[in-house]
């Protein structure tokens, strides 16, 4: 079973017809039956009664129900990887020494955040010591600090 199959049995039951749902889906009817069928196969139970109007069985209604919560997560989630691989959400994580951390990113985090609201920035002010320690760790993404020893 794959989020395909399941987006295809809820076309089906939005449309009340196998031609409709593979119209929309831009399917050929017999790619939707095959999906179904092999779901009914995999799950040894028959989702559809098919005849003029095609009606959910009980197990249909409930694999149905169950799935939406499913699928609507699944494409939040490929939405999420999405906007991550573009650089649009994320966490970036910032050191900084004094007095660049007050003085000078204030109005840069401001502005940073207006153009990238889904980014989080964690700051991290220290020493440059211990900032190039926090590289080195890897507890940071980079750093503003002077040149180290």
């Amino acid at each position: 079973m794959d989020i395909k199959t399941l987006k295809t049995l809820h076309m089906i039951v939005k449309h009340g017809s196998f031609h409709q749902a593979a119209v929309e889906m831009n399917y050929a009817q017999s790619t939707v039956t095959m999906q179904i069928q092999k779901l009914e196969v995999d799950l040894g139970i028959q989702l559809i009664e098919r005849g003029k109007k095609i009606r959910l069985t009980e197990a249909g209604r409930l694999f149905y129900e169950e799935s939406l919560e499913i699928v609507k997560r699944m494409e939040r989630l490929h939405a999420n990887v999405t906007d991550l691989q573009s650089g649009e959400v994320g966490n970036v994580r910032v050191g900084l020494t004094e007095p660049t951390a007050s003085y000078r990113l204030p109005q840069l985090l401001k502005e940073f955040m207006t153009m990238y609201p889904r980014i989080r920035v964690s700051l991290e002010i220290a020493s440059t010591t211990a900032l190039v320690e926090s590289i080195q760790q890897g507890n940071l993404d980079f750093a503003c600090c002077s040149a180290p020893n």
